[in-house]
């Protein structure tokens, strides 16, 4: 079996450097050098090819759903930590491997991603997996491991958990996610120490929890590349998944001659694809309201482990709340019911938050603009029993806020 190929990249994507490790049984060959330019293509020839990316660019966390298949957790995922990231999840990926009683995953922006691989493509490689670099780490349970140069630390706290930090902001981190770890806190910290500082000392100093002992080996520059194995790795968590899964030659063939088939297509039925578009975009748009509704769904109603009609078994669940409730919790959540009816039939309305007193229920809501402010205002109206009233509504960062009242009518 041919040697497997690693490379780590390190640096900004503005100016990638590589290092190639070619691992066998006999010695172990360090190349290395400025990614744009160069050439790769006879070293990767043959070869499973696994790049290790910078983990200052990958945000490694756990999440936890109900068990269901991978294209539903695909879909489900972004919507969960949406809360969690800072840009938008449709200018992310999101990676993910099952890990005990969660889910490991793995977020990289999007241009990220792509400019890496644009990169390793120029240099003739094709990658077959993309793990970020810190869990590359040696790493041993109940022992969190350390790589520490003098500008960056890797901190590797698990099998598919870890981040990496500047140095003058370790101490602060490792105090923050050992109080996080509390309750499962890890034995050791083990050190693998580059910097010319007493990095063990900085870890150490200043802790607002006890610290777990430090053990640390001084290694040279380079033999860092010894410490990457691949029995290190991680299986599973790739970046290269979804659409950024790799693909064969054979399916690339396949790939070419579907989308001239479909090229071809869409010639002869060029009166209707208009019509098609509009089709597929309220399709996307139906699938992605159904991923937010069951990620909804599932957190709302945990108990219930099959779903087939989230719309209709959530009213149900609340029909049965209402049966088992009276006075104000019961009208709260029939107007609750009644109102979120008419919500899940607009695309594009997100409730931020609700307030209920007296029998009045406030909503606020962002829409897409004051068109689909309107709309909505009409399909609430349309419901004989409410009575509805805007409350406020200020354009925003190409959308609407605003709060509507929902009461129960008088008559």
């Amino acid at each position: 079996m041919e040697t497997p190929l690693l490379i780590r990249l390190h640096g900004s994507v503005d100016e990638l450097v590589y290092t190639v490790i070619q691992q066998d049984t006999v010695d172990q060959k360090t190349v290395f050098g400025p990614l744009e330019g160069a050439d790769l293509t006879a070293l990767s020839s043959g070869k499973s090819v696994q790049v290790l990316v910078p983990s200052t660019e990958v945000l490694l966390t756990r999440v936890q759903l109900p068990k269901t298949n991978a294209s539903r957790l695909a879909k489900a995922i972004p919507y969960a930590l949406e809360e969690d990231v800072a840009d938008d999840v449709e200018a992310l990926h999101f990676a993910f491997a099952l890990q005990g009683d969660g889910i490991a995953v793995a977020v990289v922006a999007r241009s990220t991603l792509d400019a890496w691989l644009q990169c390793l493509r120029s240099a003739g490689i094709e990658p077959d997996a993309l793990i970020p670099d810190v869990l590359a780490v040696p790493w041993l349970p109940n022992t969190w491991s350390l790589v520490a140069d003098e500008r960056l630390a890797l901190v590797r706290t698990g099998g598919r958990s870890g981040f990496s930090i500047e140095l003058g902001a370790l101490q602060g981190c490792l105090d923050a996610a050992l109080l996080e770890a509390k309750e499962q806190p890890p034995a050791q910290l083990h050190l693998y120490n580059i910097a010319e500082n007493e990095v063990e000392e900085l870890i150490t100093l200043g802790f607002s929890t006890a610290a777990p002992p430090v053990t640390s080996q001084r290694i040279e520059d380079g033999e860092l590349t010894k410490l990457w194995a691949y029995k290190h790795l991680p299986s599973g968590l790739n970046l290269l998944q979804g659409a950024y899964a790799p693909r064969g030659e054979a399916k690339n063939r396949w790939m070419v001659w579907r989308l001239s088939a479909a090229l071809g297509l869409l010639l002869l039925i060029a009166l209707g694809v208009n019509e098609t578009n509009e089709r597929l975009r309220l399709r996307a748009a139906t699938q992605e309201a159904d991923a937010r509704l069951e990620v909804l769904f599932r957190k709302t109603f945990p108990e219930t482990q099959r779903i087939i009609n989230p719309v209709a078994q959530m009213e149900q669940q609340l029909h049965a709340l209402r049966m088992r409730h009276n006075g104000a919790s019961g009208d709260f959540l029939a107007l609750l019911a009644e109102g979120g009816a008419s919500l899940n039939m607009l695309a594009g309305v997100q409730v931020e938050s609700l307030d209920y007193q007296s029998g009045r229920l406030d909503l606020d809501l962002i829409v897409q603009d004051v068109q689909a402010l309107d709309e909505l205002k009409r399909t609430l109206r349309a419901q004989p029993k409410l009575t509805i009233e805007i409350i406020s509504a200020t354009a925003a960062d190409d959308a609407v806020r605003s709060r509507i009242r929902i009461e129960r009518s008088s008559s």
